[in-house]
């Protein structure tokens, strides 16, 4: 911690040495003024004991007025440092003052924070479970009480419209599979009800072309038959 200014020890060795000529310095004095005058010189010896003291009082005078104008110069720069430090400052969003005489700050405007702002402006009464709701919410963001409630929400939604979605697709995959398999009765019954002729028994002059593997088989056919040979070529019995 700096010590203060010590003005006293200051203006002690300003003044310099202020010891009081004594008594029997004056009357030495006086006996040798007696003597210089009877012997036809001028006096000196009181006069210069006289100087000495008023070079003392002068001394004293600017060194009093010295240390008068430090004291006047800290006072002011102290009283400036004062008024910067006691001038209002922003944290964050309070306005602090600091009061230099006690040491201490104090808040001369508390400002709002943003989750107080977030919740006044939801018309929500200070102090109610629901503006201390907002707050942990404001506060916590996507991990507060009213976010979790809305992710089960939206977690169960999904989950319905998955469990929905895969209802209508089996639904789907049903309706088709029983449409292949009617499909699939309807033609079983169509070819035990119209068994396609034999190819032997084809009328002659139709436009069917039978394909035969031997000559033999070709001359069994009926005449008029178009058949295709062993070498690819169509002709007609």
């Amino acid at each position: 911690m700096r010590q203060p200014f010590d003005y006293e020890r200051a203006l002690e060795v300003l003044r310099g040495d202020q010891r009081k000529p004594k008594a029997w310095q004056y009357a030495l004095a006086a006996v040798g003024d007696a003597l210089a005058m009877n012997s036809g010189y001028r006096p000196y010896a009181v006069q210069n004991l006289t100087a000495a003291r008023n070079e003392q009082a002068q001394r004293q005078r600017e060194a009093a007025a010295q240390i008068l104008g430090w004291q006047y110069n800290d006072y002011a720069r102290n009283q400036e440092a004062d008024l910067r430090a006691a001038a209002p400052f922003s944290s964050g969003r309070d306005r602090v003052q600091f009061d230099p005489a006690t040491g201490q700050s104090r808040i001369i405007h508390d400002g709002a924070e943003d989750f107080q702002t977030y919740a006044d402006e939801l018309g929500l009464a200070p102090g109610s479970e629901e503006y201390f709701k907002a707050v942990e919410d404001y506060v916590l963001r996507s991990a507060g009480p009213s976010a979790f409630e809305r992710d089960v929400q939206l977690d169960d939604h999904r989950t319905g419209n998955d469990a929905e979605l895969e209802r209508i697709r089996n639904g789907f995959r049903v309706g088709l599979e029983q449409l292949r398999q009617t499909n699939r009765r309807g033609m079983v019954d169509y070819r035990n009800t119209n068994p396609a002729p034999p190819r032997s028994r084809m009328k002659a002059g139709s436009n069917s072309v039978v394909t035969v593997k031997t000559p033999a088989e070709a001359a069994k056919l009926p005449k008029g038959t178009k058949y295709r040979g062993p070498d690819g070529v169509v002709r007609q019995r």
